[in-house]
């Protein structure tokens, strides 16, 4: 939402890491190393949607792509309709989720605290 905002695009394309370290992968268990990949999203945001329907579809989204973790970037370049002299997306979110302490969280359930937020920009010209 925020990207389609400060872009003025109700229709919104960015990048987002993902963990390839999938249990699929045939001897993932003997491997070493990073195995994070990006993948891009595509929303469409309207005024006229309520924001928790909205946030359920992206997650509902997000799920599906679970799929595509293990795929490289220039494979799904390659299907979309972006020619391949053209970046994919030109914005990347990175979600960090760390586990909770459970103390911690009997104190307040309901709230939902963000610290240390960052938001690095940088704009390429073509």
């Amino acid at each position: 939402m925020l990207l389609s905002h400060y872009s003025g695009e109700s229709d919104v394309l960015f990048g987002t890491t993902v963990s390839g370290r999938t249990p699929e992968l045939v001897g993932i268990e003997n491997m070493i190393g990073l195995f994070i990949n990006t993948l891009p999203v595509r929303i469409q945001v309207t005024d006229e949607t309520p924001l928790l329907n909205w946030l359920s579809h992206l997650q509902t989204r997000q799920v599906e792509r679970e799929q595509y973790t293990a795929t490289s970037l220039v494979d799904l370049q390659g299907w979309s309709e972006v020619p391949r002299h053209l970046p994919l997306f030109e914005s990347l979110l990175v979600f960090e989720n760390y586990p909770v302490d459970q103390s911690l969280q009997s104190q307040h359930p309901q709230e939902l605290t963000l610290k240390d937020l960052q938001f690095l920009s940088k704009r390429t010209i073509l």
